[in-house]
């Protein structure tokens, strides 16, 4: 029995002996890996801080510059050319990035600049700015437009349709004038203090962002010039006309359209798609957000795109989802190559920040960025004038195959 008690009591003792090894293991593996972590912690840490102080140091050296030129240079410089000499630094900082598309606007620019993308009028063809005291001023005029024959430079558009600018805001008037002019639109402009009517309408949208026809075999043509703010109530209400007047099938001129605004892409695709989502930005820390998505109510007809190497950017996502998720066809030239996404920053010193934040994708095909669109039927126009539009009558040639089989 006591040689029993002793074995087993033996065994006991080995038992709490591993117990304790294995215990005191663990700590020292918890310690190891703590240290491991701290000290990878620590380098880690002293790379950001050794980073963030030498870009600390850069900037200061800046500093220290625009300090030995204020001090220094033969000549006085007064307030304004020091502003400049910032300015320019901070244009080339962003420059530096190698990206054409990463751009930042000093203040004194966005003052002295228009922005076409928010201050013109395709339909009418004006090029405006918001002027000191609210109104619309007229800074350029398209030639072979409807403004040509009855506005100047320098004109002041102050009602739409008997509603002052003033009431309506600068930008809500934009887009006002834009959306009415499908069925006529009554701008009351001032010119050296006297003001005169008149009725813009363009229900062919010739000359605007959006223009559509029937033609031969009921098929409907669009085009659409860019996705700028107001294209996609007017590609609506047009796509709704081409419907009421029994279209078996679309063709879509992308050719020469350099893009525009995403959401405005989106409105436009939501009424060509079934249900779902079509498209994603991947950002840079490999995160991706939906860019595309559509509810169950569509335009089901057969579609086709005419393409060229002027299409790109938005027009190229409209394209790339239509072919993936519609089997539209793309007829032309290879596009643009511009699969990447911008956005728009203010940062509290002034100015612009236009900066690329992302590339872009049809969720079923990689970005086309650098690449372009490939079209299905490759198609090259003649250049002499008055030459007939082989890629368009090849789109009709293809829709006409399609409607007939189905």
């Amino acid at each position: 029995m006591s040689t029993r008690f002793t074995i087993l009591g033996g065994v006991a003792i080995n038992r709490k002996i591993s117990l304790g090894i294995t215990i005191a293991l663990i700590a020292i593996a918890v310690t190891i890996t703590f240290l491991l972590t701290s000290s990878f912690s620590l380098q880690k840490f002293n790379d950001e801080y050794s980073g963030v102080k030498a870009t600390a140091t850069r900037f200061k050296s800046i500093e220290e510059l625009n300090e030995l030129i204020s001090k220094n240079y033969y000549s006085e410089l007064d307030r304004k050319t020091l502003d400049s000499l910032l300015d320019n630094a901070m244009i080339g900082y962003v420059s530096g990035i190698g990206d054409k598309y990463s751009v930042y606007y000093s203040q004194a620019q966005l003052n002295q600049t228009t922005d076409p993308l928010k201050n013109s009028i395709t339909g009418i063809g004006i090029d405006v700015k918001e002027d000191e005291t609210g109104y619309i001023k007229i800074l350029q005029i398209t030639s072979d437009t409807p403004a040509q024959e009855l506005l100047k430079v320098d004109d002041i558009i102050v009602k739409i349709d008997d509603e002052d600018i003033l009431d309506i805001g600068y930008a809500n008037a934009l887009k006002q004038i834009r959306l009415k002019l499908y069925d006529g639109v009554e701008l009351t402009v001032r010119r050296n203090g006297i003001d005169e009517k008149h009725t813009f309408a363009n229900k062919n949208f010739e000359q605007g962002l959006v223009s559509g026809e029937m033609l031969h075999n009921n098929l409907a043509y669009i085009k659409i010039v860019r996705f700028d703010s107001g294209a996609a109530e007017l590609f609506k209400t047009t796509l709704n006309q081409m419907q009421d007047d029994n279209a078996k099938g679309l063709v879509i001129d992308l050719r020469g359209n350099g893009g525009g605004l995403i959401s405005e892409t989106e409105k436009m695709l939501d009424w060509l798609l079934p249900q779902g989502e079509f498209a994603k930005a991947t950002f840079n820390d490999n995160h991706e957000e939906i860019i595309v998505s559509s509810d169950e109510n569509y335009f089901v007809l057969p579609v086709v795109l005419l393409t060229d190497s002027g299409t790109a950017s938005s027009a190229e996502l409209f394209a790339a989802v239509l072919r993936d998720f519609r089997s539209a066809k793309l007829i032309g030239e290879r596009s643009f190559g511009k699969g990447i996404m911008q956005k728009e920053f203010s940062p509290q010193s002034g100015g612009l920040l236009v900066l690329t934040v992302a590339t872009i994708r049809s969720n079923n095909s990689p970005s086309w960025n650098g690449l372009g669109l490939l079209p299905d039927y490759e198609v090259i126009n003649s250049t002499e004038i008055g030459a007939e539009d082989k890629q368009l009558s090849k789109a009709f040639e293809i829709l006409n195959k399609g409607v007939n089989n189905g």
